[in-house]
């Protein structure tokens, strides 16, 4: 009688749902803004762009099939005709109320939108900042550019100016200023400075509520306010991007350097005063975090979750305790996540853009035994040190 062969049939792998949708410029889509599932905008920019390019990111409204270029005329012309350094330069954020009405910032500008995106209203920031004593003294840091936007209503809103230095891309202070007339004027809500509690610094700003915010740098700080920006209050080190879930809980990505177990996302309950490192069970690419680990989250109300980051990656979770790794159609870097009315999208490098159904049952890839991390203290690191 022959030898007996015993093979083990493993359940086959299959996609997580991660598919390309569609083909946008690279470097002109670095950060998503869908308002339904359907219609959205990637905005982004070339920093090597002249005054004469007005391409600042692209539009769908088809979730994704086909992209159009959006084009703001004379965002990168010098303000008021007045010479600038950081002329040519952004956008660095945008606010999407709803289909029609939109807020993009770049170099000592704001550009407003009521019609979609067919027509702007280019609103420099001289004269339509309020410039008190310390604002003043801002501007002689460095030309202000704008990197936060968010607007509770047509009229209310809060925008985020650095002080920014065009050589090395470094910031030199920055301020948080208030409109109550959808951004024709702004006034100073605080303005970074020692000592606490506004010494803060920050690159991005997200609002969770009219009163809740948070604001983080690329460089690895997170700050929060409880007061509609009025103060602000550093958390820890080493976050790139915060997200409050629907459930009250605080989730960031870290930028924590190379080791043998990397922390990459952490809960915080109570604000940013004691942070929970999650659980990752999966293999990572050997330089994930030295090419950057994870640019960014999403958390719907059902409790799920997606984080992107270097190589493709996309580490997904059900309950937010262990996250585990989704095949992807990629291996360039995403940089942003948005869930959205069941639909998740990423975008990344190379005009890469993805999308899957939130709803679809996720298969991960290569698994690993999870690693457990015990609750830290704000801005303590996995060692206990500072």
């Amino acid at each position: 009688m022959g030898a007996l062969l015993i093979l083990t049939l493993l359940p086959p792998a299959r996609a997580s749902g991660w598919r390309q949708v569609g083909s946008v410029r690279s470097g002109y889509g670095d950060v998503l803004h869908f308002v339904d599932a359907n219609d959205g905008w990637l905005i982004g920019g070339d920093t090597t762009a002249g005054p004469d390019d007005t391409l600042v990111g692209h539009s769908t409204r088809d979730g994704g099939a086909t992209w159009d270029e959006l084009h703001i005329p004379a965002f990168r012309e010098s303000p008021n005709g007045r010479y600038s350094w950081g002329v040519g330069r952004g956008p660095f954020a945008a606010f999407r109320l709803d289909k029609s009405e939109a807020w993009v910032g770049g170099a000592e500008l704001i550009a407003h939108t009521v019609d979609g995106g067919a027509t702007w209203e280019i609103t420099p920031l001289w004269p339509a900042v309020i410039f008190t004593r310390e604002l003043i003294g801002l501007t002689d840091r460095g030309p202000l550019g704008v990197h936060g936007l968010h607007f509770h209503d047509r009229d209310q809103g809060l925008m985020l100016v650095t002080a920014d230095d065009v050589k090395d891309g470094g910031t030199n202070g920055a301020a948080v200023l208030a409109t109550h007339d959808g951004g024709h004027t702004w006034e100073q809500r605080a303005v970074s400075r020692r000592p606490p509690p506004n010494n803060f610094i920050g690159d991005s700003l997200s609002m969770a509520s009219a009163s809740l915010g948070w604001m983080t740098h690329r460089l690895g700080t997170l700050y929060v306010t409880t007061d509609s920006g009025a103060t602000w209050r550093g958390t820890g080190y080493g976050v790139r991007r915060a997200h409050v879930a629907a459930d009250g809980n605080v989730w960031a990505t870290t930028a924590e350097g190379a080791s043998d177990e990397p922390v990459y996302l952490a809960r915080s309950s109570d604000l940013g005063q004691t942070w929970e490192p999650a659980t990752v069970a999966a293999d990572l690419p050997e330089e994930f975090s030295s090419h950057g680990g994870l640019s960014s989250l999403t958390l719907p109300q059902d409790g799920r979750g997606w984080a992107v980051g270097a190589f493709g990656v996309v580490l997904a979770t059900e309950d937010g305790a262990t996250w585990t790794r989704e095949d992807t159609p990629t291996t360039s870097r995403l940089l942003d996540v948005q869930y959205v009315e069941g639909v998740v999208y990423a975008t990344g490098e190379d005009g890469v853009v993805l999308k899957r159904d939130a709803a679809s049952t996720a298969v991960h890839a290569t698994a690993k035994r999870p690693t457990t991390w015990a609750r830290t203290k704000a801005g303590q690191r996995r060692d206990g040190s500072r």
